[in-house]
């Protein structure tokens, strides 16, 4: 939360004509200063007389000797002007206004603080709610911590009292302090509670014990819930996020677990569902086979009706004597690329137990990307009844353009505007990632960015996607700067696109106005008409820059980047300097227990590459050989997702593979899960 004020810095700057009435709607106070404008014919005079004035009032210049300073008005503690002494009663409080976040899933944190600030009573109090839950389902906890602060119901045991402790509960959470949401939620009671509350703490109960390692107390928690009648409505979500934790578990942790005599059969099942998706996750026939006999074992089990139905492979018809043929330049400059693509999808091969699996061929086109289309036809006359490849975009498109697909095939890399019957696309490129980063970015509501981007093809080319999806869904442009080569000190940079040189020269100009009489010290302050910074370059540069521009008082605005900053081998000295940064990965890179505990996988073949960025194509391998078997079951099925070693994944209609990777953060060094503390839509 920003603080409304006016400043030496936005004064100065802002200088220009407009009507005298200026409203808290016409201003986003919250995250960014508007510009305010003054008719040119007074400019000079009041450059002057109104600098003084805020020099006395925001604390960024100070005079020699000052005779004093007033602190600023702070909407961190605003109260509405006219909110009556005593709060209001739950009855004042429609229903339908009760969780205005449930009910308006499309509003943002931003849009519901500004109407509380314009509201008063029990509309402010459900306003200033709606915020602070879109602020933690967002993952800002300053905005929302504030905005529960202006809560002025304190009726306890009505509804906004019990809503604003809960997301109290939810903000401790946030703040890795996951034993005071269990203080905090204990002190409710559930009677209390409509059925969105009871989820909502129970949803945080849940987080907390896994949290602080409590697991035993979470399966009682899940067993308490199944035996409610009714069983609560929308508590299959809750299902799902348990297992999610427990599947993170590692072998050795669920073991220990199991050999718990004060467990029931219910939480031995959970258990033993974790165990077997450890232990057959990359087993796509023994795993389907595994968790039928799991769910004819408890046909009652919470589990069967909720993490069964989105967990399992796809059950596909198998067709003996299916040969797959993978075209792969694996003799170009591309080939260590290719070798760890093949070797994935090899990998999954002989995991897979299916008596009725494929055989594959391999077709090596090199660097002759004009003769993909003839080892395309070499493919379909060898007898292959599905093709993966060929890996590339130059190879993609002299195959998609000119060829029809007589049988399945999925093509690695964009196809651009259209895909032929048959065919399938992976899109590879780095700029769907950077797609990837903008709807994450706007999905939190933030509206206005800076890009920094590095001089290189690849960051330019990131900065450019970037930049039209930003503008494609809404968001401003703020500036945009090059990351000059050869330099360590980015401090000119940075001044200049944080508006801090600016800033500088006004409180220049200001001396010099003022004359020599009157001494000022002046801090520049950066410009405010930003929310996100995407920062665009190799891991290299990332630890250099991301240090200096917290440096340079842009420490509290969230920053993304590409996967390009993780490097696959974790460094917890030199990516100290990388804390703080947001960005999306495979989880076959970025999770460490269940099926990703590399110590207990059967995976010889991923030796050369762990640790390295190749690693992510041999994730890429794997999942194709799942698309491959699959693809077609899960193009008729849109609903159906596979969480493979890239993401989770889905077919659309148009044959489009659309992929969903992990998003983490740099926490103390080490890329962390970065999940709020909430579900979203949560009510």
């Amino acid at each position: 939360m920003r603080r409304l004020r006016f400043t030496f810095d936005h004064l100065i700057r802002s200088l220009e004509y407009r009507p005298a009435a200026i409203t808290v709607q016409e201003i986003e106070v919250l995250r960014y200063t508007e510009p305010m404008r003054v008719h040119p014919a007074v400019r000079p005079a009041l450059i002057v007389l109104l600098a003084l004035f805020v020099m006395l009032i925001s604390g960024c210049v100070r005079i020699n000797n000052p005779a004093g300073v007033s602190a600023a008005p702070d909407i961190s503690n605003k109260t509405a002007p006219s909110v009556p002494a005593q709060s209001p009663t739950p009855g004042k409080l429609v229903p339908a206004e009760r969780s205005l976040a449930q009910k308006e899933p499309g509003t943002s944190g931003w849009t519901f603080l500004k109407r509380a600030l314009n509201a008063t009573g029990p509309k402010a109090d459900a306003n200033f709610l709606g915020a602070a839950q879109r602020f933690l389902e967002s993952g800002f906890t300053s905005p929302a911590s504030s905005a529960l602060d202006n809560v002025t119901s304190n009726d306890p045991g009505s509804w906004p009292d019990n809503q604003r402790q809960l997301l109290r509960g939810a903000l401790a959470l946030a703040n890795q302090k996951p034993e005071g949401t269990l203080q905090l939620v204990e002190r409710l009671s559930p009677d209390a509670m409509d059925s969105r509350q009871h989820l909502l703490m129970m949803e945080l109960q849940l987080r907390a014990f896994f949290a602080t390692g409590e697991i035993r107390q979470a399966l009682i928690l899940m067993r308490t819930g199944s035996a409610e009648r009714p069983v609560p409505e929308g508590i299959n979500p809750l299902y799902r996020l348990a297992f999610s934790q427990l599947a993170r578990l590692s072998s050795k942790t669920l073991a220990e677990l199991d050999a718990d005599p004060a467990l029931t059969a219910q939480d031995r099942a959970w258990i033993t569902l974790a165990s077997l998706y450890a232990r057959d996750g990359w087993n796509l026939f023994g795993l389907r086979n595994a968790f039928s006999k799991w769910a004819t074992q408890h046909q009652q089990h919470p589990a069967t009706n909720s993490v069964l139905t989105t967990l399992a492979p796809p059950d596909c018809t198998s067709t003996d004597g299916a040969q797959v043929a993978l075209l792969l330049p694996l003799s170009s400059s591309y080939r260590e690329a290719a070798s760890a693509f093949r070797d994935g999808f090899f990998s999954l091969h002989e995991a897979d137990s299916d008596p009725a699996k494929p055989t594959i061929k391999v077709y090596d086109f090199g660097d002759q990307i004009e003769l993909v289309p003839n080892y395309y036809q070499q493919a379909l006359k060898g007898g292959a009844s599905q093709v993966v490849g060929p890996l590339g975009r130059r190879a993609v498109t002299a195959l998609a353009q000119w060829q029809s697909f007589p049988v399945p095939t999925l093509l690695l890399g964009s196809t651009g505007s259209g895909l032929r019957p048959g065919g399938f696309s992976l899109d590879l490129s780095p700029q769907n990632e950077a797609r990837a980063l903008v709807n994450h970015a706007r999905g939190r509501g933030l509206r206005r960015a800076l890009i920094l981007h590095g001089s290189d093809q690849r960051s330019a080319a990131s900065a450019n996607a970037v930049a039209t999806a930003w503008a494609h869904q809404g968001g401003i442009i703020a500036g945009t700067a090059k990351i000059p080569k050869g330099v360590d000190d980015y401090s000119t940079t940075l001044a200049k696109l944080l508006g801090l040189a600016d800033s500088a020269r006004r409180g220049e100009m200001l001396q010099a106005l003022l004359g020599n009489s009157t001494r000022l010290y002046t801090v520049p302050r950066r410009r405010q008409d930003f929310d996100v910074i995407f920062l665009l370059s190799d891991q290299s540069t990332a630890r250099m820059l991301k240090p200096q521009i917290d440096f340079h008082r842009a420490s509290s605005v969230p920053v993304y980047s590409m996967n390009t900053i993780f490097s696959g081998k974790p460094n917890l000295v030199n990516d100290l300097d990388l804390e703080g940064i947001v960005f999306s990965d495979m989880p076959w890179l970025v999770r460490t227990g269940g099926r990703f505990n590399r110590t207990t996988l059967p995976f010889a073949l991923n030796t050369p590459y762990r640790y390295s960025v190749t690693d992510r194509l041999f994730a890429l391998g794997m999942d194709a050989y799942v698309l491959n078997r699959f693809a077609t079951c899960m193009r008729a099925d849109p609903r159906q997702i596979y969480a493979g070693a890239s993401g989770l994944l889905s077919v659309g209609w148009d044959g489009r593979v659309h992929r969903t990777s992990d998003w983490v953060r740099f926490t103390d060094g080490l890329p962390q899960a970065w999940e709020p503390s909430l579900s979203t839509g949560k009510g």
